[in-house]
């Protein structure tokens, strides 16, 4: 294994780039990012220091250097509190990890924005705080636990959600095949439209303003009681295939801390992610799993402009031309 030490001191963000490798963060008191890896510096990844940010990304390799090919890397980094981090990892899983210290009662991984895209791979969260978190996934499954979140947006493609013990000012969810299972100390506002999965929310006994809506499936509500008159705390729910459950279970309420930021956020890799998308929605029309309907408002709910819709179904019927004369 290798290790690298880099000082840290005027550290913002950092940024990892990656195939083929999977990531472990964890976070420390110290004023150096550490990097513990069987990859070899130079030779599979390389290393970019910046005035305030520091990127490690895959190293461009000629025809006749195959080792990042051949089999998985592994990564563990340490870093110091309040650096925002931005993860990009095709096949491979990432988690995220404060230890929980009972010396120095220090329970919570503190950092501004957590970024990250994910391609067949899982993300695993823990004992996290942080004002912005976005995630964005294909064949990837993600699991939060014991942590708070601020203003939260998070796009899957054929991934499972799952929140256990959290605190979380705002989500915004969509996934095409995949189920979503919150369970929430509390939360002001949660946005959940999928196309095929089931919505299940634990929270605490309390009053809700609400809109609960699935076409083929069971809505079913207890422990809360629903108030159109407030603008908090808010769900919005909404499957075209699967249940909708919430239960208001929990006794206690602990109030989130609003999100100071009232700007949409976007993530660093919004272009790259609509590539992906874009492909995976041309897949599921070609294979017939989703219908040219379904799919207009499952594109515009993921962010896609008209003529990007048009190009997508463009692409489709070539494709599916061809297919047929095969």
């Amino acid at each position: 294994m290798e290790i690298k030490k880099i000082n840290s001191s005027n550290l913002k963000s950092f940024s990892f780039q990656l195939s083929s490798a999977d990531l472990y963060i964890e976070q420390s008191d110290a004023n150096s990012i550490e990097i513990e890896t069987d990859a070899i510096l130079d030779q599979d990844y390389e290393i970019i220091e910046k005035s305030d940010s520091i990127e490690i990304i895959e190293k461009r390799r000629n025809f006749l250097n195959f080792s990042f090919f051949n089999y998985s890397k592994y990564f563990k980094l340490v870093i110091p509190e309040s650096i925002s981090l931005f993860i990009s990892i095709a096949s491979g899983d990432l988690k995220i990890i404060n230890k929980v210290s009972k010396e120095d009662n220090k329970s919570y991984f503190k950092t501004k924005t957590i970024d990250v895209k994910l391609t067949s791979g899982d993300l695993s969260i823990e004992n996290i705080s942080t004002a912005i978190f976005i995630f964005s996934s294909t064949s990837s499954d993600i699991s939060i636990e014991n942590s708070k979140l601020g203003k939260t947006k998070i796009k899957g493609i054929s991934s499972d959600l799952y929140l256990n013990n959290c605190m979380v000012d705002e989500i915004e969810a969509k996934t095409i095949s995949g189920d979503v299972t919150l369970k929430l100390l509390n939360f002001n506002k949660i946005e959940a439209d999928l196309k095929s999965g089931d919505i299940s929310i634990i929270c605490p006994k309390t009053k809700i303003n609400g809109s609960f809506n699935t076409l083929s499936g069971d809505v079913e509500l207890n422990g809360i009681e629903i108030d159109k008159s407030i603008s908090t705390p808010y769900l919005y729910l909404k499957t075209l295939s699967g249940d909708i459950s919430v239960n208001g279970k929990y006794e206690v309420s602990i109030n989130p801390v609003p999100s100071q930021n009232n700007e949409p956020i976007k993530s660093a890799f919004e272009e790259s992610s609509k590539k992906d998308e874009r492909e995976k929605f041309i897949q599921l029309l070609v294979d017939g799993k989703i219908s040219e309907k379904e799919a207009a408002e499952l594109l515009k709910g993921f962010g896609f402009n008209e003529d990007e819709i048009d190009s997508i179904f463009e692409e489709y019927l070539f494709r599916k031309i061809n297919k047929g004369d095969k």
